[in-house]
């Protein structure tokens, strides 16, 4: 129990009891209320706060928020929680102001949970969650934490494109055909359409995973389509169709593009030629390209 005086013009005592949330329990006849006496009575929340926090040795979310909008307001003072683990990152992972001025790896950037944050978050970048971007600029500005440097990128521009794995093709649990399809579609058209005098222009087809692409390419040598894909085909049209606008996506991509993944005026000025120049090869896949023909072909 703290005894509080000077609250009013006369000199009662209150009670003060700190449970989870603070809580003044005041007698409504004792008490005498006016500006002077709110303004140091929040004063004296704000302090007891303060030192709650500063003793407190770990926080949940919830806690950790509620500390972050009060220092946002500049209710109570950052160097009493400096150390706390309190900021949340997008994996909901709690660390400290120190841990971000001191180690900041090779960047500190906001962003929600996402494949691209994981992804960021793999090449060493520290991501805090978006949920609370608005009260940490408020808080860097309020006590001038010019360490505190955020990178001006978001965690897609900065993300590799996800997590991608190449698979066996026995990792393939049904739908080999349309894996079959895929093959023979690559050779019998973008073999047609590139010089095979000139190195690696048809590119290898191969199996893979990734958590989010459907397929992808280094630009040159080699395309990769993700199991769920192949997988997830229903029918022959449907295959060679969405197949088609893949291998014709991924060829679009040269090494001028690929490295971050870049869908700028080169990728459709690519895309659109490749699209021209294949479209009356795919009407004839349509008509020779079936299940009897690629088990024959590819024996499986």
């Amino acid at each position: 129990e703290l005894a509080i005086k000077a609250i009013s013009p006369t000199n009662y005592q209150h009670s003060v009891q700190a449970h989870e949330k603070l809580a003044l329990n005041f007698a409504r006849n004792e008490l005498i209320e006016n500006e002077e006496s709110t303004k140091d009575l929040l004063l004296f929340i704000y302090k007891i706060e303060e030192l709650m926090s500063a003793e407190k040795d770990r926080f949940n979310i919830d806690e950790a928020l509620t500390v972050l909008r009060l220092l946002s307001t500049k209710k109570i003072d950052i160097m009493s929680v400096y150390d706390k683990k309190i900021i949340p990152l997008s994996s909901e992972k709690l660390v400290s102001f120190r841990d971000l001025i001191d180690k900041p790896n090779r960047g500190i950037l906001f962003g929600k949970k996402s494949v691209w944050s994981d992804d960021c978050i793999r090449q060493d970048y520290r991501v805090i969650s978006v949920k609370i971007k608005r009260e940490l600029l408020r808080i860097k500005t309020n006590f001038n934490l010019e360490k505190l440097e955020f990178l001006d990128k978001t965690v897609k521009e900065l993300s590799r494109r996800g997590y991608h794995k190449r698979l066996q093709l026995t990792d393939l649990k049904k739908n080999h055909q349309y894996y079959y399809m895929m093959q023979e579609l690559n050779e019998y058209i973008f073999g047609r359409l590139y010089n095979h005098d000139e190195d690696d222009d048809v590119r290898e087809i191969s199996l893979g995973i990734s958590d989010i692409a459907n397929a992808w390419t280094d630009g040159w040598s080699y395309i990769t389509v993700s199991r769920p894909t192949i997988e997830g085909l229903q029918n022959k049209e449907e295959a060679i169709v969405n197949l088609w606008e893949i291998l014709c996506h991924e060829y679009s991509h040269t090494t001028n593009n690929t490295k971050e993944d870049q869908h700028n005026y080169s990728f459709y000025d690519n895309y659109h030629d490749i699209v021209s120049k294949t479209l009356s090869s795919l009407s004839h896949c349509m008509k020779y390209i079936s299940r009897k023909f690629l088990k024959e072909k590819y024996n499986f």
